[in-house]
């Protein structure tokens, strides 16, 4: 199981379809970032968040075999309560759609805490209940984040955006695990996981400006339920 809060596939439109190979419609969405607060937050976060993420993809089997010498049943506890919290928040997180961007902000910071408290925890229980409180916290995060974007990105341009995304957000990730992996030959572990923490809940600050978005600002009302 690899933990990306923020991979989502979304279907390409009509709008989309028809945009392919026509150079004119291609500039669109370079148009719409240039003016639009929300594609410069994506951009963003699929930039910062990873850094954070790809380091705790790495750590979870480090921390079970190093940090709690529990071995493959430790790993496996880990990656159960992982699990266990994007399960919750898949039934909770419907509740919290009225407070979208502060919700995707607050989501970061509880996420990160959650890691770097987890960096500093010695019993593996403990651990595992942070763990499903940081991916509790990511998964209602993520939930209200990808509204937010369908709601307020052009429908014309809210496929390749996405696509930007998560190419961008991928490479980040890889190269923060190849990172990770040799900080961990100079560091322990719990070092690593608690700046890990950190620069997530740092991520958060990316997403401050979408506090100045007006209820005019979402353009996409009628494809995204309330």
């Amino acid at each position: 199981m690899s933990y990306d809060r923020k991979s989502v596939d979304i279907p390409a439109s009509n709008e989309y379809q028809d945009t392919v190979g026509n150079p004119e419609q291609e500039t669109t969405l370079w148009k719409e970032f240039r003016r639009s607060l929300m594609l410069k937050v994506i951009a963003l976060q699929a930039i910062f968040w990873p850094i954070g993420g790809g380091a705790i993809n790495i750590l979870i089997s480090v921390y079970g075999y190093q940090v709690y010498q529990e071995g493959n049943t430790g790993v496996g506890i880990l990656y159960g309560a992982l699990g266990f919290g994007f399960l919750i928040s898949g039934f909770i997180a419907s509740y919290f759609r009225k407070w979208m961007i502060q919700i995707v902000i607050l989501s970061s910071v509880i996420e990160g805490l959650s890691h770097a408290l987890m960096s500093q925890s010695s019993n593996l229980w403990i651990g595992a209940a942070l763990i499903s409180i940081a991916t509790l916290g990511a998964g209602i995060g993520n939930a209200s984040y990808t509204t937010l974007i369908m709601r307020t990105v052009p429908e014309q341009v809210l496929g390749r955006a996405f696509a930007l995304s998560e190419t961008t957000s991928n490479v980040m990730m890889a190269l923060s695990m190849v990172g990770t992996g040799v900080l961990l030959k100079y560091f322990p572990a719990q070092q690593v996981g608690f700046w890990a923490g950190i620069l997530i809940i740092l991520s958060a600050l990316t997403a401050l400006p979408l506090l100045k978005l007006r209820s005019s600002d979402m353009v996409n009302l009628n494809t995204v339920s309330q």
